[in-house]
């Protein structure tokens, strides 16, 4: 009867990961990166990042459609705040760089608002920003040693 009990408390513990709880965006990466970041000529302090999977929805006149689309998600600790719309503009437009470490650029993608997201964490110097990787293909991912967002 002891024996049993012990094998049950060992099944719960296993079975219900007591052992260690993982936040949520560890739960929903879906790959670790470790990209140097630039915006232009500023290496940016970044604190975290990774690769995640979104669904997204677009309307259209025609009808909504959805999609999944990998994203770059990293946090960075600067006063810089890299989505900053000029004065009178509704649009903005990045261009990013993706560099290997030779130094050569090995594709370039223009984004517009849509496929970047931005936010602020409050009471801290922290910085969050996404950009959409659709226009990338993983090999130039893997061979990407940094990023350079530039402002268009």
């Amino acid at each position: 009867m002891l024996n049993r009990s012990i094998l049950l408390f060992c099944a719960c513990i296993l079975f219900t990961g007591a052992g260690r709880t993982q936040s949520i965006s560890e739960q929903l990466k879906q790959a670790d990166c470790q990209f140097e970041i630039y915006y232009g000529d500023q290496k940016l302090d970044v604190i975290k990042q990774m690769i995640t999977k979104r669904g997204i929805i677009k309307g259209h006149a025609e009808g909504d459609y959805a999609y999944n689309s990998y994203f770059l998600e990293f946090l960075y600790q600067s006063d810089l705040i890299i989505k900053k719309k000029e004065k009178g503009k509704a649009w903005m437009l990045l261009k990013v760089k993706f560099i290997s470490e030779a130094d050569v650029i090995l594709k370039e993608t223009v984004l517009d608002d849509e496929e970047m997201k931005d936010s602020i964490i409050e009471g801290e110097r922290q910085k969050y920003f996404s950009i959409s990787l659709i226009d990338v293909p993983v090999f130039i991912l893997d061979n990407t040693y940094k990023i350079n967002i530039i402002k268009q």
